[in-house]
């Protein structure tokens, strides 16, 4: 069952103008889509996993340390490859659960 979204008409056309231009190999954050779209974070995350649960996307982790406001540069496959990690540049302790955020990666147009 497909589901269904409630998006304006201007809401549905930027959604077109995100993904028209998107290729295989980059990176969507929920963050970025929710504000291309003027939508809400939920339905932002909504839309993504509807198209990885179709096979378009894929979940990736990015550390990103909240203290100093940084992307490590690092991205994960799964939160358990986290281990015991420390921000490069303030050198706080990092934590799976404070410093991960979700993104998602496009395998398949």
């Amino acid at each position: 069952m497909t589901p269904k979204f409630h998006l304006t008409p201007y809401q549905k056309n930027k959604l077109y103008e995100f993904f028209k231009n998107v290729k295989v190999g980059d990176y969507i954050y929920a963050g970025n889509l929710k504000s291309k779209m003027a939508t809400d974070i939920k339905t932002a995350y909504f839309l993504l996993d509807n198209l990885k649960a179709q096979g378009f996307l894929k979940n990736l982790y990015e550390i990103y340390c909240v203290e100093c406001d940084r992307s490590t540069g690092i991205f994960l496959n799964s939160p358990e490859e986290f281990g015991s990690r420390y921000c490069d540049f303030c050198d706080k302790k990092l934590s799976a659960l404070e410093n991960l955020i979700v993104l998602y990666k496009v395998v398949t147009v």
